[in-house]
């Protein structure tokens, strides 16, 4: 979580975006969950259940969700290999893929998921 009243770091520059890139304009004037996972991490892909029940109850009520997929080996980098995920657990919020975004929120990705 970001230190009260500290901004949200931009997205620009993501390498790729999956259901769109959201303008700092659709991300302001309310709460945002941002998730960031990676497809070799199976800790962040059994959350994504959970975070799927948050956007179905708490969306209604104006929060936005934005998901940053964070490669953490080589394999991670394959777009296709990300898209299944996305397309498989159901997610329709804007998926960033890149791992830049990551580090600007302070989020590392270990052994128990990110930190």
């Amino acid at each position: 979580m970001l230190p009260g009243g500290a901004p949200m770091p931009s997205f620009e520059g993501a390498t790729r975006w999956l259901h769109g890139e959201p303008t700092p304009a659709a991300l302001e004037g309310g709460p945002v969950v941002v998730q960031f996972w990676a497809v070799s991490c199976s800790l962040c892909k059994d959350d994504l259940p959970t975070l799927r029940a948050w956007k179905d109850r708490y969306g209604p009520r104006g929060v936005r969700f934005v998901s940053v997929h964070m490669p953490r080996q080589e394999s991670g980098t394959r777009v296709d290999r990300v898209e299944a995920v996305v397309t498989e657990s159901g997610m329709d919020e804007p998926v960033a893929i890149d791992n830049a975004h990551a580090e600007a929120f302070g989020i590392a990705l270990g052994r128990r998921g990110a930190r």
